[in-house]
């Protein structure tokens, strides 16, 4: 039979208020320039060392249950806001333990025999909330050149990164992609990439398509056919390169998606018309033939949508002998190696398709899909950047992986919203200008108050210091939130632990005269450990 713990009204406030007092202590020293770091246990890994806050929210579990189920909604708050935008976690922490500190302090000093209103508290929370986004909205300023350099510099504190970070997020734009990965082939130092186009998985249908010593095909100013067609032959072209010749149009690049296929024969037919064609003996028809098995019919239309052309789908019923040149695309370049293809200058309206796959990876719960969604969408607008990190050790490697992750959040975030005073005092103004008797100031100024307290109590927070309005506005949404759950919670109710060493020494070990469960020689058998 399970075992449960059930408690009610100032009892369960002040283990909840426990746990989340605890979560805040072991995720607020992390706060600021001068924060500290957590060293977490994987199993079969490094030691992951980290001062991001979501990534320790994230492997923070209590003992006591009900201390948990506190620490575990403002975990919530760490996650949420990760999702949303990347970056802030810390902060969002902050603002809500103490939210939560401060709103259960007067639900447990109320009147004598009087019930507290906790849904006009709640209330209140809400309405100095929308006060404090206002106000923060009407202090935003755009980000002039040079800034985004500056929040990079100080979200990694190396100027060094961040000049190549910030020359990338603005060659990619706000909507571009950018991927951090591990470089093993250094021991220090970052490297980068920008890719500008669309990129996908794909290669030419035979190495006889390639048109320089790199084993790449690159073909300009091309017609494109996109298909998850099995092609059998030339004959279910026939109308199209018919067309074609009639105007003179000698190129044709088809890209097939999916589980669809060119035939031997078809393969053979174009490479021998490659051949011919640079040997100038003919004048047939070339067609650089792309093969993607790993695109799905989505990211084919992705990819007819950024060239402007029509994708016949064999799933929906579409045959290629139905469709000529009115129906392709075009690309400014394409280059395909064995590996990728590179499409720029496509001539499509992708602006639509974006808005579409943002509202999808909006409401997609699986992280997995969301990246995958942000890279699509990257493709679609702008490009992709890769930023691979290099360390002496994995676990100093990860460190910095994450420290980049978040700076490049950040300065994604400060693109989209604007720029406020940094380092807490943003909120910190407001706070004094709304009074002590608001709810929500000693919330409002915790996260200036931890960054003074880590750094020793006497630290200047230089005006240059910004952070993105998104940030701290969705830190400060996603805290009141958590915040405003905690606060209308009555009775806490949860499973009893057990711990599988009690259970073990109650089947395997023998009771001595003193009735416990240690032998004549005194052998622990390792009760109250816990183990995996």
């Amino acid at each position: 039979m399970i075992k449960k713990i059930i408690l009610n009204g100032e009892e369960a406030r002040k283990k909840l208020l426990t746990g989340v007092q605890k979560i805040g202590k072991i995720v607020g020293d992390t706060l600021g320039p001068n924060g500290r770091n957590a060293i977490i246990y994987r199993k079969y890994k490094a030691p992951l060392v980290t001062n991001d806050g979501v990534t320790i929210a994230r492997y923070t579990y209590l003992d006591d249950v009900i201390e948990d189920l506190g620490a575990q909604t403002i975990v919530e708050t760490a996650l949420q806001t990760n999702n949303q935008v990347g970056d802030g976690t810390t902060g969002s922490v902050v603002i809500a333990c103490a939210l939560v500190e401060k709103c259960f302090k007067d639900l447990n000093t109320s009147i004598l025999g009087s019930k507290p209103n906790v849904m006009k508290m709640y209330k209140d929370i809400t309405e100095a909330k929308n006060e404090v986004i206002k106000r923060l909205k009407e202090s935003a300023k755009p980000v002039k050149k040079g800034e985004l350099e500056k929040i990079i510099a100080t979200s990694l504190e190396n100027l060094e990164y961040g000049k190549i970070i910030a020359e990338m997020i603005e060659a990619v734009g706000k909507d571009g992609y950018i991927s951090v990965e591990d470089n093993w082939a250094t021991q220090s130092g970052i490297s980068s990439e920008t890719i500008l186009g669309m990129k996908k998985y794909g290669t030419y249908a035979t190495p006889y398509l390639c048109t320089n010593a790199r084993r790449e095909a690159i073909w300009e100013n091309s017609p494109v056919l996109v298909t998850n067609h099995n092609i059998e032959s030339s004959q279910v072209l026939k109308k199209l390169i018919d067309e074609m010749r009639a105007k003179g149009k000698m190129k044709l690049v088809i890209i097939s998606g999916g589980e669809a296929s060119f035939s031997k024969p078809l393969i053979e037919t174009i490479a021998n018309a490659m051949t011919q064609a640079r040997t100038g003996i003919s004048d047939a028809l070339q067609i650089l033939a792309i093969k993607a098995p790993a695109l799905i019919s989505e990211e084919l239309q992705d990819v007819a949508v950024y060239c402007d052309a029509i994708f016949i789908d064999r799933n929906a019923g579409m045959e290629l002998k139905d469709y000529a040149l009115e129906s392709m695309g075009y690309a400014k370049k394409i280059v395909v190696n064995e590996d990728e293809f590179i499409i720029t200058g496509g001539r499509g309206n992708v602006q639509g398709r974006i808005e579409i796959l943002t509202e999808q990876m909006e409401l997609e719960k699986d992280a997995m899909f969301k990246e995958k969604m942000k890279r699509r969408i990257a493709s679609l607008s702008s490009g992709i950047g890769l930023i691979r990190v290099g360390a002496m050790t994995e676990t100093e490697r990860g460190y910095i992986k994450l420290k980049i992750e978040d700076a490049v959040n950040a300065a994604k975030a400060a693109l989209e919203e604007g720029i406020v005073k940094g380092g807490g005092l943003a909120l910190k103004e407001i706070a004094e200008e709304l009074g002590k008797d608001n709810i929500l100031y000693k919330a409002l100024m915790a996260p200036y108050e931890k960054i003074q307290e880590n750094a020793g109590g006497n630290f200047e927070i230089k005006k240059d210091i910004l952070d993105p309005v998104k940030v701290t506005r969705l830190a400060l949404e996603n805290a009141c939130s958590s915040a405003g759950i905690l606060i209308t919670t009555e009775t806490a109710i949860s499973e009893r632990r057990q711990n599988l060493w009690d259970l073990l020494e109650a089947k395997i070990a023998p009771l001595d005269k003193n009735n416990d469960f240690r032998d004549d020689e005194n052998q622990d058998l390792g009760r109250g450990r816990s183990i995996e």
